[in-house]
């Protein structure tokens, strides 16, 4: 996307395999499916090269993801050891909101991750979204949701069977965390929410 506050608006139904990641690179760009559908209505984004771990990244402020479906792939293209999360948002940037996605089989650590950048990230907001599974209980494990920006928002989101924390907050001085719904149905789970440190 090239441009403050440029949207991409994906077709209902429609799949995108993609070979290198989506980059939301100006402030207030969105990436969506048109007319905001449920379900497998929405547009679904598939990692499709053994290079790439990470589908959809940005580091702009007032960045909006919804309503669109990631396949990490992991299934198909195997764990990398080195992979960054499936979508990787965040930085020295506020505003970011992500809803109504659903994201899972990440190849690398996490499913989402919100980066803190130099600790200045703020308001970000994470609602409505169901992510997982992630990882393996066999030390290949991964995160749903990896969160340090300060003063966001986690709520009413469903994570299943991640493999290391659902939700783990890095830091994150006054972000609230409530009303999500995190569980295993096929895995082994080390933390349900997990409060660390950043570094």
């Amino acid at each position: 996307l090239a441009g403050p506050h440029a949207p991409a608006v994906l077709c209902a139904g429609a799949t995108f395999r993609v070979s290198h990641p989506i980059v939301l690179s100006s402030d207030g760009q969105q990436l969506f499916t048109e007319n905001s559908p449920p379900g497998d209505a929405r547009a679904r984004i598939e990692v499709a090269d053994a290079n790439l771990s990470t589908a959809i990244f940005s580091r702009a402020s007032n960045i909006i993801v919804h309503h669109v479906i990631v396949d990490g792939a992991r299934a198909k293209l195997g764990r990398d050891p080195k992979g960054e999360a499936l979508i990787e948002l965040g930085g020295n940037v506020s505003g970011v909101k992500v809803d109504h996605i659903y994201a899972f089989d990440p190849r690398g650590w996490s499913v989402l991750h919100v980066f803190e950048g130099n600790g200045s990230c703020s308001g970000a907001q994470i609602t409505y979204n169901d992510l997982g599974p992630a990882g393996h209980r066999n030390g290949d494990w991964a995160d749903g949701i990896s969160f340090a920006c300060r003063n966001g928002l986690i709520q009413h989101n469903t994570v299943t069977d991640p493999s290391d924390g659902g939700i783990v907050i890095f830091g994150a001085p006054g972000t609230v965390v409530e009303d999500n719904v995190i569980m295993t149905r096929h895995n082994t789970l080390l933390g349900g929410i997990n409060l660390v440190d950043y570094a």
